[in-house]
């Protein structure tokens, strides 16, 4: 259960009798606590003065609350403050709000309606108590916790001789929309083949609903090990000599994958590709390949075979590592290429 008090400013006691006035709104099956109070700073004392309605009109309308109480004959000095409580329960769904709060010395005026605020009203606070009831009066209709948020929802049912089906608008914060029908939130957040799940630790695959695990991915109806490999929603029955190309599986024998297109190897010079594993990028003329990396060999050079090195600042040294040329020592880049440069994107 979640709780909150909140306090007002300090305020002088001038008077016995105070006037308070706050606008209040409350929604939600698991509000309980709900009051308002005064403490006595110099005397570290508190009184409850009212208790707040548990909901406002159709759980959407403010309300206005004002009252009149008067202070103890031993709160007739020092300083005080308002404050607020709330307890609510364990459901989401239930939110207390509290605008353009008063607390000013004297009786209230009589009757006199409260201007409506607008919705960015500035909350401010000055003194005041009773043991009145809480005079009530709709007002507005500004929530600031909640934007309903509707949908349409195709429902089919069976009176017994045929399958009736209608259209029913529903709340996407309280309801979810699910094999023809409406269900509540709490049994899931997406749907499966007309089955709610939880997508945080669930995986919908191929209709049915799993557990998510650790390096496991749903590969068409089966969900499966990564080291499987999946492509284009299907199992590669050989990963060691099958590829994946743009979602279409190839023997790596018999063709490349080259910038995601699927090439026979007897149309392309194997010498002007360049890349890892089965993405691979033909070459411009005045371009080389290191290590699976394309460079500009006018600007760039390749060290052992493994480092792409800057041919105005670096050179090979004896260890087959990119070293600062001597002179351009402090115009070399902080960091050095090796493996990390690339001409191109794998999509």
């Amino acid at each position: 259960m979640d709780g909150a008090k909140i306090f007002s400013p300090e305020v002088q006691i001038t008077d016995k009798t105070y006037c308070i006035e706050l606008f209040y709104l409350a929604y939600g099956k698991a509000l309980f606590r709900r009051s308002l109070g005064l403490k006595n700073l110099n005397k570290n004392e508190e009184i409850i003065i009212s208790n707040l309605p548990k909901k406002s009109v159709n759980n959407e309308h403010w309300i206005e609350v004002r009252l009149e109480t008067e202070l103890p004959e031993t709160w007739r000095w020092g300083k005080m403050q308002l404050f607020l409580t709330v307890t609510r329960g364990f459901s989401f769904a239930s939110e207390v709000a509290f605008d353009d709060i008063s607390l000013k010395p004297g009786k209230c005026p009589k009757n006199e309606k409260k201007e409506q605020p607008p919705p960015t009203a500035r909350t401010y606070l000055s003194p005041t108590p009773t043991n009145q009831p809480a005079k009530i009066e709709v007002v507005r209709e500004y929530n600031p916790f909640f934007t309903l948020n509707t949908r349409k929802c195709s429902i089919s049912s069976w009176d017994g001789k045929k399958m009736i089906r209608t259209e029913e608008t529903y709340s996407v914060q309280f309801h979810l929309c699910c094999g023809n029908k409406l269900v509540s939130r709490s049994a899931g957040d997406k749907c499966c083949e007309g089955a709610p799940y939880y997508s945080r630790k669930q995986v919908c695959c191929g209709g049915k609903v799993f557990e998510k695990q650790n390096g496991y991915s749903c590969c068409s109806e089966k969900y499966v090990n990564d080291g499987r490999v999946c492509c284009g929603g299907s199992e590669l029955k050989e990963p060691a000599k099958e590829g994946c190309c743009s979602g279409s599986s190839f023997s790596r024998d018999e063709a490349f994958c080259i910038e995601n297109r699927v090439v026979q190897k007897a149309e392309v010079d194997e010498n002007r590709l360049c890349g890892n594993n089965d993405f691979k990028i033909q070459l411009a003329p005045d371009e080389a390949c290191c290590n699976g990396n394309a460079y500009k060999s006018l600007l760039f050079g390749c060290c052992s075979g493994g480092f792409v090195y800057d041919l105005r600042y670096e050179e090979c040294n004896e260890w087959g590592k990119p070293k600062k040329l001597n002179f351009y020592k402090s115009l070399q880049p902080k960091m050095q290429l090796g493996m990390y440069f690339f001409s191109y994107t794998p999509q």
